[in-house]
C-alpha cells in the first residue's frame, strides 16, 4: 500500500503539471514577429499583392493555445506564411473592433484578406498540413491571372 501513495501523488502532479500548460498561453508565434497592425499589413498587401492572414486569438482561448503550439509554431507553416501572406496577430480582448469589422465570431479564426474583403476564413483548430493547404489553395487561386488567350494567327 506505502508503494501506491507515492505512485498516485506523481500521477496528481502529472496532471495538475499538464492542465497548468495548458492554461497558460502560449507564446505568440515567431511569423508574427513584425507585429505588425490590421491597417498598416493591409497597406503593405496592397503594394504587394499578399494578401493579409490576419490570426484572430484570446489568451483564454484553449483552441487558439493549441492552434499556436502545433501549427503556427510549425517551421513549415511559419515559412509558408512569411512567403505568401502579411500575417497579423490580433487578440480580440485587445481588439475587439477588427473582430467586429471582419465578423468574427469565435475564436481561433483565421482570415485572408485582399483589398480589404476576406477572400477566405478557417475558424478552429487546424493541423499543419491542413493550414497549409487552406493558405496555399486560397492565396495561387487569387495571385494566379486568368486564362491566356491564345494568339491570333493571321489569315493567309
Amino acid at each position: 500500500m506505502k508503494t501506491a501513495v507515492p505512485f498516485v501523488l506523481a500521477l496528481v502532479v502529472a496532471f495538475a503539471v499538464i492542465t497548468a500548460m495548458r492554461n497558460t498561453p502560449a507564446p505568440t508565434p515567431g511569423v508574427f514577429a513584425a507585429e505588425a497592425e490590421l491597417n498598416g499589413a493591409l497597406s503593405a498587401s496592397a503594394e504587394s499583392g499578399k494578401p493579409v492572414l490576419a490570426y484572430f486569438t484570446a489568451d483564454w482561448c484553449g483552441p487558439c493555445q493549441q492552434f499556436k503550439r502545433d501549427t503556427l509554431a510549425n517551421d513549415r507553416v511559419a515559412g509558408v506564411i512569411d512567403e505568401k501572406t502579411i500575417p497579423v496577430y490580433i487578440d480580440i480582448d485587445e481588439n475587439g473592433t477588427a473582430a467586429s469589422q471582419y465578423r468574427v465570431q469565435g475564436v481561433p479564426t483565421t482570415l485572408l484578406i485582399r483589398d480589404g474583403e476576406v477572400i477566405a476564413r478557417a475558424v478552429g483548430y487546424a493541423n499543419p498540413d491542413d493550414f497549409i493547404a487552406f493558405i496555399e489553395d486560397n492565396t495561387v487561386a487569387a495571385a494566379e491571372p486568368g486564362p491566356q488567350a491564345a494568339p491570333i494567327t493571321p489569315a493567309d
